[in-house]
């Protein structure tokens, strides 16, 4: 059974865009499934037959090979805007391929396709790379010491990865797949991680007068960043479990140390607590010109455990205030947001802190700037030498 989709699965601009020569060699290998929904590659490249292809790609159709949908999809992802075009610019370089030397022009479809085809590795360097970039809360982990990772994460460490996590994923239910996709720069080494979630069970309709059920195991994206500058692992996985585990994993198969990265507090709103409004103060990091507190939350330290929480376009006056002296007095500050005020670009940046390891903010935009204010400010304290040894 076919049925036309709401949205389709790749965008008709895409397919119009890239070389028919890059778009006829990405088809081969499906030629038999095309061939049998009335597309030939013969002759192909015209906008008419990209029409009849784009039309065949936009349903739904249970014999469709994973790997053309698949493919697809990642290879969209890599033409959604100009970060994108420069993260496969990123990992080429990185690579040190010479992409352009023949032809300076080359647009990112075309680029998207030819790097799928001919460099896998990169495409799946530039993929991850995409991907972390989307990605803003993390769960935070410094390391217990200063070693620093020496060399690229190797093919073969990749590899050891994806089967230790796959394991540990099939033993919860998940299937034994994992994928492991790394992208290395100066200052970070991002790590996509796809792998299964539980599997699921539901209604599906077969055919004009025919209902079943369908069981299928849905995938998941995590992502890990290692932070060379700060020296710590930030963690998105959705479960306290999951976050556990990468952070033993990538410090058994990277620095042969399960326990490299340590779960400790990282986060905290004692200044708030402490310093009141003055906490607020950009502190002389450069870039930063006003910082605005817009929802904090509190939780009394007596035996209720009740929360409080405080929320406006700027908590300075309650933060000043009598009953805001009293609350911060009697309570503890577990979350909190902050406006950041940045030279150059017409809107803050919002960064929400969960106590004691839950940050989350735009990576995109002035990492550095937001790292250095908490650090500043003492909302962020990495583990000292004693503590270390400790």
């Amino acid at each position: 059974m076919t049925t036309t989709l709401q949205k389709p699965l790749v965008r008709l601009e895409l397919l119009e865009a890239v070389r028919p020569e890059l778009l006829t060699r990405f088809l081969r290998p499906f030629e038999d499934y095309l061939a049998s929904r009335d597309i030939s590659l013969t002759g192909s490249g015209d906008l008419a037959w990209v029409g009849r292809l784009h039309q065949v790609l936009s349903t739904v159709d249970t014999e469709a090979p994973a790997d053309l949908q698949q493919g697809l999809l990642d290879i969209a992802e890599l033409t959604t805007n100009d970060d994108a075009h420069e993260s496969v610019l990123t990992a080429a370089r990185d690579h040190q391929l010479g992409l352009f030397a023949v032809n300076p022009t080359t647009t990112p479809e075309d680029l998207a396709f030819e790097v799928y085809l001919d460099h896998r590795e990169v495409f799946r360097s530039a993929h991850a790379r995409v991907q972390t970039a989307d990605v803003k809360r993390f769960v935070e982990f410094p390391a217990k010491d200063d070693t620093q990772l020496v060399g690229p994460v190797s093919a073969s460490k990749q590899l050891q990865l994806s089967r230790m996590l796959g394991g540990w994923f099939r033993q919860r239910n998940r299937t034994a797949f994992c994928d492991v996709r790394v992208f290395e720069s100066k200052d970070e080494i991002s790590i996509v991680v796809i792998h299964g979630r539980p599997p699921r069970n539901q209604g599906a309709i077969q055919s004009d007068d025919l209902r079943t059920r369908v069981t299928f195991v849905p995938d998941k994206h995590d992502v890990i960043v290692y932070d060379r500058r700060r020296n710590t692992l930030g963690v998105n996985a959705q479960f306290l479990g999951e976050q556990d585990y990468y952070r033993r994993a990538i410090g058994e198969v990277l620095w042969n140390n399960p326990e490299h990265f340590v779960a400790k507090p990282v986060l905290s709103g004692q200044p708030l607590e402490e310093q009141g409004s003055a906490v607020l103060d950009p502190h002389g990091v450069p870039g930063l010109q006003e910082v605005i507190l817009r929802e904090v939350r509190l939780v009394s330290q007596g035996k209720d455990n009740a929360v409080a929480s405080f929320k406006g376009q700027d908590l300075r006056p309650f933060l000043d205030s009598p009953f805001g002296r009293l609350a911060l007095e009697f309570g503890k500050v577990d979350h909190f947001k902050l406006s950041l005020v940045l030279a150059g670009r017409p809107r803050p940046l919002q960064v929400e802190v969960h106590v004691p390891n839950d940050l989350s903010f735009d990576r995109q935009v002035c990492s550095d700037i937001v790292h250095e204010y908490l650090l500043e400010a003492g909302f962020m304290q990495m583990p000292t030498a004693q503590q270390q040894a400790a």
